[in-house]
This record gives C-alpha cells, sequence and structure tokens, in this order.
C-alpha cells in the first residue's frame, strides 16, 4: 500500500505540471485536502522532484488562507511539513511558522494533546534541521509560480516570536485540558519535552507543563520504549531542569532498566543524561545490563562511545564497561572530529590518565 500510495502522489504532481489538469491545482484543494496530502508525503517519504513542487504548492496555498484550517489539519501540516524537513526536503518552514502559527496560538485550546505535541516537535524540528527560527528564510525558490498573498515577513525575530507564542499557547492548552496528561501516550511526553529543550524555551507555561510531566503520576513512564526514556530525560539534562526533576528520573531509569533491547543513539543518549543530572545509582544498572560486550561496542559510532567514556569518568565508574568502551575508543580515535577529543580527554584525565593523553596527542596530529 505505501508504494501505491507514493505512485498516486507523484502521478498526481505529474498531472498538473505535464498536462495542466485543473483537479491537481493547489488552489482547487480543500484545507483538508492538503493536510492529508502533506502527511502523506511525510509519511511516505515521497521526495521525487515533482512531488516535492507539487508539496510547495500545497504549502503556499495553506499560508495564502490559514483561517480555513481546523486544528487537526495544522497539526498535520505542521508534523508532514517537520517530517519531510528532517529527510532534507525543505518546503519553507519559516513562511509556514510566519503563517499559520497565529492560527495555531488561536485554536490552542481546541487541540488534542497529540496535535499539540506534534506542532511542538515540528517547531524544533524546524530549528534543528534548517534553523528555520535562527536564520532568515533561504534563497532556494521552487521551479513553479506562488501566489503573490503568501509574501510574508520572514524577519528572524518574528518568527522566533511566532514559535514562542505558539509554545506557550500549546504548553497552556496541554495543562488546563480537560484531560490534560492523561490523555498523553508516551510519545506525546517525550517529544514536548525533546522540544522544549531543544528549543530552549523558558517561557512560563511550558516550565509549568514540564513541573508538572515529572511530578504527575498519570504519565505513561511504564509504557515508554527506549528512545522515549533517552528523549525524556535527555530533554531534563540538555533543559538544565534538574530541579523539576523529583523523583522522574528513578522513575524513568527503572522503566529502562526493563528494557532488554537498546539500539546505540537511545542508550548512549539515555546515559549521558543520567550522568549529566548526576544520577549514579539510577545510571550504574543500566550500563551493566545492557549488554555492551567489545564485539558489540566495536560497532559503536565515535560519538557515542565518547557519550559513552564520558559517562563513565563523570560518575567515577572504572566498572564494567568502563574498560571495553576504553578500549573501543582508542581503536576509533583517529575517526572523532578533533574537536571532540579535547573533551574525551578531560573526562578521562582523573580514571585513565594514559588514554587521555592518547585523545590530546591525536587531536594534536589532526590539526597539524
Amino acid at each position: 500500500m505505501g508504494s501505491l500510495g507514493v505512485d498516486l502522489l507523484e502521478f498526481l504532481a505529474a498531472s498538473r505540471t505535464r498536462f495542466d489538469c485543473p483537479y491537481a491545482s493547489a488552489e482547487r484543494f480543500s484545507d483538508h485536502d492538503i493536510a492529508t496530502s502533506v502527511w502523506a508525503a511525510a509519511t511516505l517519504s515521497c521526495t521525487a522532484p515533482a512531488t516535492t513542487d507539487f508539496l510547495q504548492q500545497l504549502c503556499a496555498s495553506a499560508c495564502s488562507r490559514p483561517g480555513e484550517f481546523a486544528p487537526q489539519g495544522l497539526s498535520m501540516v505542521f508534523w508532514g511539513v517537520a517530517t519531510l524537513a528532517s529527510g532534507g526536503v525543505d518546503l519553507r518552514s519559516n513562511q509556514l511558522i510566519a503563517s499559520l502559527g497565529p492560527a495555531v496560538v488561536c485554536h490552542a485550546h481546541n487541540f488534542k494533546p497529540q496535535g499539540a505535541a506534534n506542532v511542538i516537535w515540528a517547531c524544533a524540528t524546524f530549528s534543528s534541521t534548517s534553523s528555520s527560527c535562527d536564520v532568515a528564510c533561504d534563497a532556494h525558490q521552487s521551479s513553479v509560480d506562488e501566489p503573490d498573498t503568501v509574501d510574508v515577513p520572514m524577519a528572524q525575530g518574528n518568527v522566533r516570536r511566532v514559535v514562542e507564542d505558539i509554545t506557550e499557547a500549546l504548553a497552556s492548552a496541554l495543562l488546563r485540558s480537560g484531560k490534560g496528561l492523561e490523555s498523553c501516550n508516551s510519545q506525546d511526553v517525550s517529544n514536548t519535552l525533546w522540544a522544549l529543550a531543544t528549543l530552549e524555551h523558558q517561557g512560563p507555561e511550558a516550565q509549568a507543563l514540564i513541573q508538572s510531566i515529572a511530578d504527575s503520576p498519570a504519565v505513561p513512564v511504564n509504557s515508554f520504549t527506549a528512545q522515549n526514556c533517552a528523549n525524556t530525560l535527555w530533554a531534563f539534562a540538555r533543559g538544565n531542569w534538574s530541579n523539576d526533576l523529583g523523583d522522574f528520573a528513578y522513575r524513568v531509569a527503572d522503566r529502562a532498566q526493563r528494557i532488554s533491547d537498546w539500539d546505540e543513539q537511545s542508550l548512549c543518549s539515555l546515559v549521558w543524561a543520567l550522568a549529566a543530572l548526576y544520577q549514579r545509582p539510577a545510571t550504574l544498572p543500566i550500563l551493566q545490563g545492557a549488554s555492551l560486550s567489545t564485539d558489540r561496542l566495536a560497532r559503536f559510532t565515535p560519538l557515542g562511545l565518547a557519550s559513552l567514556a564520558w559517562a563513565c569518568a563523570a560518575l567515577g565508574h572504572r566498572g564494567h564497561p568502563a574498560t571495553p568502551v576504553a578500549v573501543a575508543l582508542v581503536r576509533k580515535l583517529p575517526l572523532m572530529p578533533a574537536t571532540d577529543l579535547p573533551g574525551v580527554a578531560r573526562a578521562y584525565a582523573v580514571l585513565w590518565p594514559r588514554l587521555s593523553e592518547r585523545c590530546r596527542s591525536t587531536a594534536g596530529q589532526m590539526q597539524r
């Protein structure tokens, strides 16, 4: 079915450009048509040039009539454009934020928890993948003409202010919804926390939401996946929210100890976060129970090994898996960016002085 969906979207895009079919005109698409098309393209990873141009037209049309979109449609468009952006397809996220953002703020109280979480996640994804909150709209121009009605100011400050307004409005809606955190699933919670930390958002409604998540027994920690555990605690460490943590880290770590299947990124992010939050008792059982054999660690990336090395050093942990991590890291030193080596050297300065010196020496050789 996935292949059929891709074929249909590509046929629709091709029909518009090759045959000038009126039914394929973006202006004839309703808000629902636009939202479902963008969502489907993201879900199916449609990145063919003709499809991308057609999606550009759909987004431009959406930006010209923001008042037509209901909360679900806004959520689908934001999520779809952000998902495509994370895959390298730029659909002018600045324009989307500036044009549709005020509609999100206006209807924030009507968003369902999943929709609110998806929009906050989308804003953070725009920021992390294309720096849409920090720089003006890029100079890329679509090969197709766009309506003059979507000429929205793209000043850096304007986009950032809209993102802040969106985040505060949706955080407030999540806090004050009749359903509230009880209706949030594990992905909603972890995506929202990851997004707030990535955006470095410090608004009062967002801070209240963070505290509420840490305190609430309604948060479904027992259904967290490995990625949920990692993203959640990474957010608390990255956002410097340790004062809001309470026993939340222990609850997440207890869940993590009962997960047997860990991918490298999730494991390394979780261990780094727990170490950064000074949660030694919670970290060591995860480190020791993750089946980090020498053979498995040999397949880790230099960045993953560096994260584990830093965590072991920060916790003063010399037991397993500190030694196999050090062995694997020595073999990967030539592959590490020179800028990362001094940090690893500092981390190992106390536990492994010789490895620390090896890191510094390798960094010096790479910079010459």
